[in-house]
């Protein structure tokens, strides 16, 4: 009971030190944290997503990212997409301006992170995070969260290693992705 107790107070204060990071990165380059974690995110993903799918990976309601939206495309660091098909469905990316302050966050965000850590650490920290995530969903304590541990195309071939079922490519633990393209939730996740 008490490491368990530990671990949540140090997760608690990992997320305050990250999120007081962020507010200090936001005043630096004139953005909110909404702001912020949308070019983050975007840039993490590396391709157009839609609106419904970016605010289904905060946690937020689409009206409330639709205003975070439009102060980004008024600052020219996204771009919104129309389909050909359906003008209703937008798709979300980065501009040009939007990648370079990515990078200058980026270089930012890896000062905080030139930690000494050898890759055997860097996995056992992956590995723990993406263990908490998958329990948290497992009993529902959390919406869908998606990571390799709750997609159906995910298989587990021995302690430390697993095989993408898309990509046929075999991950390490610090290979394991965040709301990758080819996610499909494993049906007990989903219902």
């Amino acid at each position: 009971m008490e490491n368990t107790l530990k671990l949540m107070i140090l997760l608690e204060r990992m997320g305050k030190v990250y999120r007081a990071f962020l507010r200090r990165l936001g005043k630096k380059y004139d953005l909110s944290l909404s702001e912020l974690s949308t070019i983050i995110n975007l840039g993490y993903l590396n391709r157009p997503v839609s609106l419904s799918y970016l605010a289904s990976s905060f946690g937020m309601k689409t009206p409330s990212l639709f205003e975070v939206m439009e102060r980004l495309e008024l600052k020219g660091l996204i771009y919104k997409e129309r389909a050909s098909t359906d003008k209703r469905k937008v798709k979300i990316s980065l501009t040009p301006k939007g990648k370079e302050l990515l990078k200058d966050i980026i270089i930012d965000l890896e000062k905080i992170y030139k930690l000494d850590i050898s890759k055997g650490d860097l996995d056992s920290t992956f590995n723990l995070i993406f263990s908490i995530l998958k329990r948290l969903s497992e009993i529902r304590l959390v919406d869908i969260i998606r990571i390799c541990y709750t997609c159906d195309n995910f298989q587990e071939l021995d302690e430390g290693r697993y095989l993408c079922q898309v990509t046929g490519k075999v991950l390490t633990y610090s290979d394991l992705n965040i709301d990758c393209p080819y996610y499909k939730p494993i049906e007990s996740y989903s219902t």
